[in-house]
């Protein structure tokens, strides 16, 4: 079930970072950096056995990119279970 889970938020990582730049699913909603209160879901995982959801904090590391914090939470029999942070940055195309 955990490596199910695994890839299932690994799909939907890939699909949130393919994204464009200004894609209302990367804006910082909150003009701020707080990964306990996100900027975007909590979305089921397919399997509905667990969540994702998402911080974006605009200009960081540097300008033209955005720093993204992705919390995946899986249910452990019944409890809150575990959850998992990843971080990514994303740049702008200045082309």
């Amino acid at each position: 079930r955990g490596s199910a889970n695994s890839l299932q938020a690994g799909g939907r990582i890939e699909e949130i970072l393919s994204r464009q730049y200004e894609d209302p699913l990367l804006v910082d909603a909150d003009d701020g950096y707080d990964p306990a209160v996100p900027d975007h879901g909590p979305m089921a995982l397919p399997s509905g056995r667990g969540t994702i959801e998402w911080e974006v904090d605009d200009d960081f590391p540097v300008v033209n990119a955005k720093r993204i914090t992705v919390t995946v939470r899986a249910p452990t029999h019944g409890l809150s279970g575990g959850a998992f942070a990843y971080d990514y940055v994303k740049a702008r195309d200045l082309r």
